[in-house]
């Protein structure tokens, strides 16, 4: 008898079990095909420059799909345990043995775990060769790996097993320490009532927002990224005790409460009993309307404006290649001006181009006036000089080391005033302009810049430069005629990879050689391949979004029957008890939107602040923000509104035999 009713309830409760599989073999897809497609993008691209932007830029939006991967585990596995505790209660209340129970609960657990971690991964494996099929068509260089690395299977299944084992031990504990009448029972989560100190936690929340802008404001480095993590958690105490203590204020206004009171009356019991899918929710429009939105704008235009470039190739290189430049320039009738130059090394191993004043005025035609140790820093990358970028450029060079950078030494750059001061010095930096006067050859504003010297100071060193033979001291412009600049471009790089100096530096953009055409083609590639991943990361956003609202609205469609029962019987029309559901899974919606795209909000000030490319007449930037925004916000609002609808004529199937 009590296996009929145990394969009875197992059938009954199919679809439960069915949505709980789906949570987790879906999150088990995500947490794997972005851990892989990490890991995947560091093999795939051979351009070592663009390999390190790309790599940088990706980690952080591939965090934020595995933490709603966790989410979602959690959720689910937390709404497979409400089901099972009530159905492991109703056994116990027939006479089944604890020990029998915890058996039943292990091999269920471990049969579905097995299930939902081997589809998962075959899953996972399909999405991975799928994007990357998408990155290999924006970029014809792009090799598809699938040979995934045994430590990203057994990260995505170590990570999945210790989430699914914490759910079950807590299952297995509730089981054992509560009474079996208890367990049977469906109980509704009390209200969670506001209490004194609400009001402190939630002033932490707007300090710790306010804290994230400082942080942000202060090193336009690595701030963004610690600017992001302390919002996540200001979101955190804002939306959980900062919403309790509005719906309180709501509540004693008790006209509006009452006028409003079906929409209200269930929002405490709603966000309390599912703050943490809400908290996930939050999250996602948080990345997705700040980060992620604002990573596309500025992929955007993909092809780059080719002025700032007034040469066909600069080169830095050094007086033993004089024959060669010679030769070179007779075979392919190529303009070269050469100067003399040398490397100049800043903090965290960036590295400048140093050239005298008299050699900056012949490359602009600007006349300047340097003294003694002044210094002209000429930004060639950014398209505005604000105050934000020039203290991020005086703490980037307020001490620098006259040569390239040598790895010996690298750990002085980074030590803040205790530095070497036999290889490094203290630099007065008179003046800041942006003046691309060999051309914006830098993917991350910070590398070849030019920095001038007085002629004086420049001479000093130079001579001194020149006797090493491991330093560039020639600065070499060139104008190629297009008929062979291809076979020229060739035939130059086959040199300098053969003959020239060689970098100590693999990790960041230090190339000695830049031709013009094939930067510019690089940097629309590093554009496309951007704003590529991207996309396909805040459409991973979306689908978990909605995964998730869906998740939640089938979690509760018992609470809605009952709720819907209630108001048949008090005599509400079917049109306004099917508005009445709408609008309470619309109001777990729009809370998390308007916490989290409020934040995201946040962090574009944030990024208006301190570049302001407003000011400066260029609304590019924020012309297409405004249009992801808004992309995005029809696709969840119509994605909601069409799961609403389905819940509800969900709801309204099951009970159609009773009323209609």
């Amino acid at each position: 008898m009590l296996f009929k009713i145990i394969i009875k309830n197992f059938k009954y409760n199919l679809k439960n079990y069915v949505l709980f599989f789906a949570g987790e073999l879906m999150a088990i897809a995500m947490l794997f095909t972005f851990l892989s497609l990490k890991d995947s993008l560091s093999r795939g691209i051979f351009d070592s420059v663009i390999r390190y932007v790309v790599d940088s830029e990706f980690k952080i939006a591939a965090a934020i799909i595995i933490v709603i991967s966790i989410f979602i585990m959690v959720f689910s596995m937390k709404y497979y345990m409400k089901v099972r505790v009530r159905d492991y209660g109703m056994f116990l209340t027939l006479g089944m043995k604890r020990k029998m129970v915890f058996l039943m609960l292990l091999t269920e657990s471990g049969a579905g775990v097995f299930m939902s971690l081997a589809v998962g991964l075959v899953f996972g494996n399909g999405l991975l060769y799928g994007c990357q099929k998408v990155l290999g068509k924006i970029d014809s260089t792009y090799h598809i790996h699938m040979n995934v690395p045994f430590a990203i299977y057994r990260n995505t299944v170590l990570l999945s097993l210790v989430i699914m084992a914490a759910a079950l031990f807590s299952i297995m504990v509730m089981i054992g320490e509560k009474n079996v009448s208890d367990l049977a029972e469906d109980k509704q989560k009390e209200e969670i009532r506001p209490k004194g100190k609400w009001l402190i936690l939630t002033a932490v929340g707007i300090i710790l927002c306010i804290a994230g802008i400082y942080v942000y404001k202060k090193d336009n480095g690595v701030g963004p990224y610690r600017a992001i993590i302390i919002w996540a958690i200001s979101i955190f105490f804002l939306l959980y005790f900062g919403v309790g203590l509005f719906l309180e204020f709501l509540k004693k206004r008790q006209r509006f409460y009452f006028r409003n009171l079906l929409h209200l009356s269930q929002l405490y019991h709603q966000y309390s009993s599912n703050y943490l899918i809400m908290y996930g929710l939050a999250l996602i429009h948080f990345m997705a309307i700040g980060y992620l939105a604002g990573q596309i704008a500025e992929s955007l235009p993909l092809t780059p404006d080719a002025q700032g470039y007034p040469y066909d190739a600069v080169w830095c290189a050094a007086e033993k290649d004089g024959g060669y430049i010679k030769d070179f320039k007779e075979k392919y009738n190529v303009k070269a001006e050469q100067y003399p130059m040398f490397m100049v090394t800043g903090r965290n191993t960036v590295q400048q181009i140093g050239i005298s004043e008299s050699t900056y005025e012949a490359i602009t035609g600007h006349e300047i006036s340097l003294k003694g140790d002044e210094i002209l820093y000429a930004d060639q990358y950014i398209k505005y000089l604000d105050r934000e970028s020039k203290k991020g450029i005086l703490s980037m060079t307020d001490i620098i080391h006259i040569g390239r950078y040598h790895e010996e030494f690298g750990t002085y750059a980074m030590s803040g005033d205790q530095y070497n001061k036999e290889e490094y010095r203290k630099t007065n930096i008179k003046e800041l302009v942006v003046q691309p006067a060999v051309g914006k050859y830098s993917m991350d504003g910070w590398h070849s810049n030019v920095l001038v010297f007085s002629d004086d100071y420049f001479e000093k060193e130079w001579k001194q430069i020149r006797q090493a033979r491991d330093e560039q001291n020639l600065l070499v412009l060139m104008h190629i005629p297009e008929a062979v600049r291809e076979s020229a471009a060739e035939d130059l790089m086959e040199y300098e990879n053969r003959e020239g100096i060689k970098n100590d530096v693999y990790t960041i953009e230090v190339d000695n050689l830049t031709v013009t055409d094939h930067f510019l083609e690089g940097l629309k590639m590093q554009n496309t391949f951007n704003f590529a991943s991207r996309i396909i990361i805040i459409l991973a956003l979306i689908i978990s979004c909605l995964f998730l609202i869906g998740l939640k609205g089938f979690s509760t469609m018992e609470f809605y029957r009952r709720q819907d029962a209630f108001f048949y019987c008090m005599g509400m029309k079917r049109g306004r008890r099917r508005k009445t559901v709408k609008k309470e899974i619309y109001s777990s919606i729009k809370i998390p939107l308007l916490f989290g795209g409020g934040m995201g909000l946040v962090y574009l000030g944030c990024y208006g602040w301190i570049f302001e490319p407003a000011k400066y007449g260029d609304y590019t930037y924020w012309k297409t923000w405004a249009f992801v925004f808004a992309i995005y916000i029809i696709v969840i609002v119509t994605g909601a509104l069409l799961l609403s609808h389905y819940l509800v004529r969900k709801m309204e199937e099951e009970t159609k035999h009773e009323r209609y």
